[in-house]
C-alpha cells in the first residue's frame, strides 16, 4: 500500500520504524503519538522508554503527561 493510503497511525508507526531502522544514537520524535488508537499509544511509550535507556531520545509534545511518563 501506498503510504498515503494508510491511517494517520498507520503513517507515525512507518515514520518511526524509519527513525530507528539505521539506530541512531539520537532519536528526534516530534509527537509520536498523534493520530493513535489508546492501545497504540501505550506500546509507543513503552518503546520509547526502552529506547531510552539505550540512547538519547528528544521528544516533543504538547501532551504533557505523555512527557512525564
Amino acid at each position: 500500500r501506498l503510504l498515503g493510503h494508510l491511517s494517520k497511525g498507520f503513517r507515525q508507526r512507518v515514520g518511526l520504524a524509519q527513525a530507528l531502522i539505521h539506530d541512531p544514537p539520537v532519536l528526534i520524535l516530534d509527537e509520536p503519538t498523534i493520530g493513535l488508537d489508546p492501545r497504540q499509544i501505550i506500546e509507543i511509550r513503552s518503546l520509547i522508554k526502552t529506547l531510552g535507556g539505550k540512547r538519547t531520545v528528544v521528544l516533543s509534545t504538547h501532551i504533557l503527561p505523555e512527557v512525564s511518563q
